[in-house]
């Protein structure tokens, strides 16, 4: 009698074990940053920095989170001195969530101002 509440009570214990097992394998595995969830970065601001500086800012952030894919195309628009050479506007919007394996294209607006044009 006594040997068969014992086997039960090592199938209990070990019942419990593979459960709290199981359980901190989905918790830690799908919880964010875990193993099985995508590594996730957020598109920076880079509004009124130089587009070099904006260029370096963005793939910086990006390559944090394994996004290597990324297209920067430029738009000029005529936004007085005031702007020269500096990103007016982007898209997408900063604060944009972007995931490990996206492809990315970002368009900087790039102010040209009268001090840009020589």
């Amino acid at each position: 009698m006594k040997e068969k509440l014992l086997r039960n009570k090592k199938k209990i214990c070990l019942g419990v074990l593979i459960l709290l097992a199981l359980l901190m394998f989905l918790y830690f595995g799908f919880r964010p940053g875990g193993l099985f969830r995508k590594k996730e970065a957020v598109i920076p601001d880079v509004h009124k920095m130089s587009r070099e500086k904006a260029t370096v800012t963005i793939r910086e952030e990006l390559k944090k989170a394994g996004i290597y894919n990324v297209i920067i195309q430029e738009g000029w628009i005529d936004a007085g001195s005031a702007y020269a050479l500096k990103v007016v506007s982007q898209y997408p919007k900063a604060g944009t969530v972007v995931r490990k394996g996206d492809m990315v294209e970002i368009v900087l607006y790039i102010g040209e101002g009268w001090d840009s044009i020589r």
